[in-house]
C-alpha cells in the first residue's frame, strides 16, 4: 500500500486491497513506474502488463508470495 500511495500520491488508509488498482488513477505509465519501483526495491523482474491481470493489491500479492517469494525474503528477511 505504501508504493502506491506514493506512486499515485493518495493517503495509504484510503487504498483497499480489493478495489481495482484503476479507481486509483493507474494507467499504463503509471503501472510502468510501478513496476521499476517494485523491481528496483525488491530484486524482481515484473512487467507492467501484469497489473492489468492482476487488478488488486489482494490478487497482486498472492501472486508475488507464490512466484516471487525466495526473491522477496532475501530482500526482506
Amino acid at each position: 500500500m505504501r508504493l502506491v500511495s506514493e506512486v499515485q500520491r493518495i493517503a495509504p488508509e484510503k487504498i483497499g486491497l480489493r478495489r481495482d488498482l484503476s479507481h486509483y488513477g493507474f494507467d499504463s505509465i503509471s503501472f510502468t513506474e510501478f513496476a521499476i519501483h517494485l523491481n528496483r526495491c525488491d530484486g524482481l523482474s515484473l512487467m507492467p502488463t501484469l497489473f492489468f491481470e492482476l487488478a488488486d493489491l489482494e490478487s497482486l500479492a498472492g501472486h508475488l508470495l507464490v512466484n516471487h517469494r525466495d526473491a522477496l525474503r532475501a530482500k526482506h528477511p
